[in-house]
């Protein structure tokens, strides 16, 4: 039986729960790393990183470098669009009998548009001029949607020149990924809504 009772002492040793790390231990361990961390980027950005003083001279010679690398700058080109004269949405008064199916008959308004379309580089007119029919219908489409108020507002006007800008750069943008290639500005030479 003698053997018996050490194995016992030991058994219950072994079942013993360890005792848990100390909270106020844990949390000086956390608040000196925390601290710590701090100072050292404190003495890295204050003491030991050193900025290069800019000068005049030295942003002027590294402006040069970028336009040197960046090659010659792109000279802006315009293509001139002919006249369109296309009908927009009828303004709807309420005041008229109904047509057929039940739709009320409105006043049909057109419009006659003239753009003219400046690239960012004159050396992609050819690739506008090619998109002319895609860009046109676009137009259209877009034409067709807006109704007489919206085109007789300046609003309705910069909106519209917004969206064409973007459908063509889109379209410049897919044929290709040169950023040269881009309308900066559309400019209506004739904008007459009847």
């Amino acid at each position: 039986m003698s053997d018996a009772a050490p194995a016992a002492e030991g058994g219950q040793e072994a079942a013993k729960p360890k005792k848990p790390l100390d909270l106020g231990l844990l949390l000086a361990v956390v608040n000196m790393v925390a601290i710590l961390a701090a100072l050292g980027m404190f003495v890295y950005t204050r003491i030991l990183f050193k900025r290069p003083p800019i000068t005049e001279d030295a942003e002027r010679a590294r402006l040069a470098a970028e336009v040197k690398k960046a090659g010659l700058a792109a000279t802006p080109g315009i293509v001139a669009f002919e006249p369109v004269t296309i009908n927009i949405k009828a303004s709807l008064t309420g005041l008229e009998p109904a047509g057929p199916a039940g739709l009320a008959q409105g006043k049909m308004h057109y419009a006659t548009v003239t753009m003219i379309y400046e690239l960012k580089d004159a050396n992609r007119k050819d690739l506008l001029e090619e998109l002319k029919p895609i860009i046109l219908d676009r137009f259209f489409s877009m034409m067709g949607r807006k109704s007489y108020a919206e085109l007789t507002s300046v609003q309705g006007r910069y909106v519209l020149r917004t969206q064409l800008i973007d459908t063509a750069n889109q379209l410049l943008l897919s044929e290709t990924k040169d950023p040269n290639a881009v309308v900066t500005n559309i400019y209506f030479v004739t904008f007459l809504v009847q």
